[in-house]
């Protein structure tokens, strides 16, 4: 089901409701911080297996809810479909509370803007994706901080539902920035234009990334990416319509 558009206007984003503590590496971060400004960990997700592990195992008759929360977890992952926006300079200003007047989103699906990304919508249409993609990108990682090329897109593992294939797409350095597009399943595609943070780290802000619905709406999204030891790119960030992050990974498919 598409999501509410009147449940969060665009441009007006709530805080983040995450642990401000790592548990990773220890780094305090400032309130409302989605992802730990020193390792990228995931600070939202971590308050929520928290939570989980407090949560008295058997409450009533019915289902416990653990395993409704774990079930939540498995949708979202599922519905990961909206978060390869790579996110801003900043990773703490990108996800702490994020704001101001609403953007032009659709800006980046008509003219002129459309044109920087015809390249990319005709390479990600050019390939299938399955998960013997996946394998064969697994088998043939890119040379670090290399972007260019075709992905395969999968849902994140959670350790309860193996990860789903949600589509392709493609990306191309420009020298100055990156240009991202993904078409994914159920007719949604997302574009936008992402920065380095460092050496592993791509980071876009809620005005340089939007996804068009199944309906043909176009909202804003916002998110991070980091790159793995296994080449590939673990995405994490959120979009207009509600307050939840999605996860996915992009594996960079061999040309």
């Amino acid at each position: 089901m598409t999501p509410d558009a009147t449940k969060q206007p665009v441009g007006g984003h709530a805080p983040v409701d995450a642990d401000a503590v790592c548990e990773v590496c220890n780094t305090v971060n400032t309130d409302g911080t989605l992802l730990c400004h020193n390792c990228g960990n995931n600070l939202r997700d971590q308050k929520l297996r928290r939570l989980q592990q407090e949560i008295p195992a058997d409450v009533s008759d019915g289902p416990s809810i653990q395993n409704i929360v774990r079930g939540i977890v498995g949708v979202v992952g599922l519905l990961a479909v909206l978060i390869v926006a790579f996110a801003s300079d900043d990773i703490a200003g990108a996800y702490v509370g994020g704001g101001g007047e609403a953007a032009d989103y659709s800006r980046l699906f008509s003219a002129p803007g459309a044109a920087d990304f015809a390249t990319l919508e005709q390479a990600a249409g050019s390939v299938l994706a399955s998960n013997e993609l996946v394998a064969s990108a697994l088998a043939n990682p890119p040379a670090p901080g290399y972007v260019d090329g075709i992905y395969v897109i999968t849902s994140a593992p959670d350790g309860v539902v193996p990860p789903q294939v949600l589509g392709t797409g493609a990306a191309m350095d420009d020298g100055s920035r990156i240009l991202f597009l993904a078409k994914l399943n159920g007719n949604i595609e997302i574009r936008g234009v992402a920065y380095r943070q460092g050496s592993r780290a791509f980071l876009s802000d809620w005005d340089q990334v939007a996804v068009r619905m199944p309906n043909g709406d176009i909202v804003g999204a916002t998110g991070a990416a980091v790159t793995q030891q296994d080449g590939s790119l673990e995405c994490n960030g959120l979009y207009d319509l509600d307050e939840f992050s999605y996860d996915a990974v992009a594996y960079q498919i061999p040309q």
